[in-house]
């Protein structure tokens, strides 16, 4: 997983493009979301919100001049999104699988069903499954479904 992630973090777009879309977007976020609870919220600490005010300002200020001063936050930032990428995709994975497959699987074994036909065949020779379309005009292979 985390050689994965390194060979994210060397492919990953440095361009001026990319690293002003960076500071615009996370300068952008910051910034408004730091303004919504300085003056939305009455909270007893002030200084953190002036604090992030301040860093997303600064963010917008590099994004939009001088985007050539942020690869390194771009890829610290990018590094820790990638992170909590493969954490989360595997977290929801797990939930998916025993939330929905799971259930179904047991439900449909409770009803004695056998979609991979995988029962076992005591008196059978073989398990090989005879074709019965036997079709061989080059129509049909237009249309595999």
């Amino acid at each position: 997983m985390l050689h994965e992630i390194i060979l994210e973090l060397r492919h990953l777009d440095i361009s001026r493009k990319a690293l002003q879309k960076f500071g615009w977007l996370i300068g952008g976020i910051v910034t408004i979301s730091a303004s919504w609870f300085l003056f939305r919220s009455h909270s007893s600490h002030p200084e953190f919100w002036y604090a992030a005010l301040g860093m997303g300002v600064l963010l917008l200020f590099g994004g939009t001049f001088f985007p050539e001063s942020l690869p390194l936050l771009y890829r610290i930032w990018m590094g820790l999104a990638f992170i909590m990428g493969a954490f989360m995709s595997r977290i929801i994975l797990t939930f998916v699988f025993f939330l929905l497959v799971t259930p179904i699987g047991v439900i449909m074994r409770l009803f004695g069903k056998d979609l991979l036909n995988i029962k076992p065949m005591d008196k059978a020779s073989t398990f090989w499954i005879p074709k019965t379309d036997h079709d061989s005009s080059p129509v049909r292979l237009e249309k595999y479904y």
